[in-house]
This record gives C-alpha cells, sequence and structure tokens, in this order.
C-alpha cells in the first residue's frame, strides 16, 4: 500500500488546487452558489455543490456514491466501504427561456477497502481509481431558487489494486460511456458573501 503514496498525494493537490482558483471579488458582491441531491437511479445518489466563478461558470463539487457492507456467517465475515468525490467546472449556455445546456470537465477518484475474515486467514484488499469525466447535460430552472438537471459523464478512469495475504496487486484502465448512466439532480440555488482573509 505505499506504492499509493505519491499518487494520492497528488490526486488530492489537484483537487484543492480547484478551491483557491476563485473569482476575485469586490467586498460588496454576493456568490451564487448552489447545493442539490443527485441521482443516478434509486439506490445511487451523492451531494452535489456548485459556485459560481464567472458568467455562467461553475466550479462543482460531488461527494458520495459511497457505501457500506457487513456480513457474518459462521467464523466468515466480510467488510466493504467505498467512497468517492469528483471536482470539476461547468459552463452553461442558454437555448431556451428556461432552459440550458450544461458541460464541463471532472476529475473523479474512489476508493474501496475490503476485509475478508476466514477461521484461518484474513484477506485485506484496497482499490483505488482515478480518473477524469466529461460533464454532458441539460437545466431546467423550476423557479428563482430551484432547477433540475440531466447529465451524463462519460469517464476514463485508471483501476489499481492492491491485496494482501496473498499478496496480488493488479493495474488496469477503463471507459466508461454508458448512455444509461443518466443522472437527474435536484439543485437549491442562494447567494451568501464571500470569505476574505
Amino acid at each position: 500500500m505505499k506504492n499509493l503514496y505519491y499518487p494520492l498525494v497528488a490526486l488530492f493537490g489537484i483537487l484543492f488546487t480547484f478551491s483557491f482558483q476563485e473569482a476575485n471579488c469586490q467586498s460588496g458582491d454576493l456568490i451564487s452558489r448552489e447545493f442539490g441531491l443527485r441521482m443516478n437511479g434509486l439506490a445511487d445518489f451523492d451531494f452535489i455543490y456548485k459556485k459560481k466563478i464567472g458568467q455562467d461558470k461553475f466550479r462543482r463539487y460531488r461527494i458520495g456514491f459511497t457505501n457500506f457492507h457487513f456480513s457474518s456467517t459462521g467464523s466468515n465475515r466480510s467488510y466493504d466501504l467505498a467512497f468517492g468525490i469528483a471536482a470539476g467546472n461547468e459552463k452553461r449556455r442558454g437555448i431556451a427561456e428556461k432552459l440550458s445546456f450544461i458541460n464541463g470537465f471532472e476529475i473523479i477518484a474512489s476508493a474501496t477497502f475490503t476485509r475478508q475474515e476466514a477461521s484461518s486467514e484474513h484477506i485485506n484488499q484496497f482499490a483505488f481509481s482515478p480518473g477524469a469525466g466529461l460533464v454532458l447535460g441539460f437545466q431546467y430552472d423550476i423557479s428563482e431558487k430551484f432547477y433540475i438537471n440531466i447529465e451524463t459523464i462519460p469517464t476514463v478512469n485508471a483501476n489499481l489494486t492492491f491485496r494482501e495475504n496473498p499478496s496480488r496487486d493488479s493495474y488496469g484502465i477503463s471507459g466508461d460511456f454508458n448512455s444509461n448512466a443518466i443522472a437527474l439532480s435536484l439543485v437549491y440555488m442562494f447567494q451568501s458573501p464571500p470569505k476574505h482573509k
């Protein structure tokens, strides 16, 4: 698992860079922000936060696609924990009075830890998947405070798996261009004063 140190440091460095590249604001300006729930089916959802950084340009953050699992049968136990984050930019182009086309780019990372215990052995496995995705979708303004959007994010990911006892590491790359992976979001829009040091 020591092999993960440098990729993790690089990924988190890139993600945190997004948070410091904010638009310059005058002291009296209000910053447009958005917070919502993004659903990809009834069992898969995450939270999304967006901050306006320019004319029709937003910084977006997603956190979620998290799951956990525990099972026990006799002396056998199994644990799973998964977590994911994403950060990127989004642009909007109006195509009708309340309808906009959205497109952008995201850096995505997910991690999964699995432990299996049996009476005579145990197995630990850690999987890390950094990647990038292209955001494509449409937004419809319901009111001044709420909108819904529908989007898909084709992605390319590296897949790194580190396994102990027995040691068996694996590496790979995958692409997800599945048009069935359509997400629906309900988002609340609000404004707040900028933070100044």
